[in-house]
């Protein structure tokens, strides 16, 4: 089923931001580039960025100057690295985002807040 966003809606569809986890936390990525959902240091935690909520709820965005929309978005193939790419008059911006698991501590204690895969 394809439902078009509402006429006039200052929110683009959710199927249009980007998604980025590290096993503790996630982040989205609107398509202006703009982390519009992040909450740290865990997911139940409050929320730094919310504007994926509500408009005046907190974002953060590096872009060039004067360039509003992106010129191409994708995930890096193969990992949870999400590239935004600008182009302006003057040349050419890459921003890649990405929230990176920490090194594993200790091999015999196990986390309690979750689990990871033997070989990480």
């Amino acid at each position: 089923m394809n439902v078009e966003p509402h006429a006039g809606s200052a929110f683009p569809p959710i199927a249009d931001y980007g998604f980025l986890s590290d096993c503790e936390t996630t982040a989205l990525i609107a398509p202006n580039g703009a982390v519009e959902w992040l909450c740290l240091p865990r997911m139940d935690s409050p929320s730094v960025f919310g504007a994926v909520l509500d408009r005046d709820a907190g974002t953060f965005r590096l872009h060039p100057d004067g360039a509003d929309v992106p010129a191409a978005r994708r995930y890096v193939p193969g990992t949870m690295v999400l590239e935004t790419t600008w182009c302006t008059r003057s040349g050419w911006l890459q921003v890649l985002d990405v929230l990176l698991m920490g090194p594993w501590h200790h091999e015999t204690e196990r986390s309690g807040s979750h689990r990871r895969a033997p070989t990480d």
